[in-house]
């Protein structure tokens, strides 16, 4: 879900590349079917907050962050882990998917309140908070 994000960085990190040591005549081509896309336009700005208002109304529409609340639980735990959570109001769970689970919360109150209730199982368990790729 954070893929514009990315794309974005990445074009950042390439005009950066070709403007070091401050030279003007450097640029950066991109070759594209759709011009207006919003990461192109954010770069062609050189303005990320027009990313973040045209991906906010579509993140909040799909339930992701930042208008929620992420985690992501994997191990050789996660499924005794995710069990004994339950399911807390406003608590969602997608998975499992490649040994992993998601926990999408409504904040990250509820979020953290729901990861702290629970006892930890023996064995590897890992809890990403916001991850970065989910």
């Amino acid at each position: 879900y954070r893929a514009a994000e990315e794309a974005l960085g990445l074009l950042a990190r390439a005009a950066r590349l070709v403007a070091r040591g401050g030279r003007a005549e450097g640029r950066v081509l991109v070759q594209t079917r759709t011009p207006d896309h919003p990461v192109l336009v954010a770069a062609r700005h050189a303005d990320p907050g027009r990313l973040v208002a045209s991906e906010r109304p579509l993140r909040e529409a799909l339930g992701l962050p930042p208008a929620t609340a992420m985690a992501v639980v994997s191990g050789e735990a996660a499924a005794a882990f995710v069990d004994a959570l339950g399911l807390p109001l406003g608590l969602r769970v997608q998975g499992p998917l490649d040994g992993r689970w998601r926990l999408i919360a409504p904040d990250h109150r509820t979020l953290c309140d729901a990861l702290a209730g629970v006892e930890r199982p023996s064995g590897r368990l890992r809890i990403e908070v916001d991850p970065l790729r989910a």
